[in-house]
């Protein structure tokens, strides 16, 4: 049985919180030319940008434009936070959703 189980649902958004602010405290956030020598070359394999471009990665694109087809505007603006290696980003500037 895992411990989180153990403890009582009450306690557990408390909890959460506690383990926000311990992680914050000891955390320290990447300076922008950190960021940018990891990009630039990334330490694990995962993240490497070619790890996007396969066709997994491709339908997981055309699901996003499929459900901006069926649930948004067609003149809304959408706003598409660009993290990693931007192959959403991608994928909507080659595609006309409309």
């Amino acid at each position: 049985m895992r411990l989180v189980n153990l403890i009582p649902n009450f306690l557990k958004p408390i909890l959460r919180h506690v383990r926000y602010l311990f992680r914050r405290a000891i955390w320290r956030p990447k300076s922008r030319d950190e960021l940018y020598r990891y990009w630039r070359n990334p330490e694990d394999e995962s993240n490497l940008p070619e790890a996007y471009l396969n066709e997994e990665g491709n339908k997981r694109s055309q699901f996003l434009v499929n459900m901006i087809k069926e649930y948004a505007d067609l003149d809304a603006a959408i706003l598409e936070i660009g993290c990693n290696a931007g192959r959403n980003l991608n994928f909507l500037c080659n595609r006309s959703v409309g």
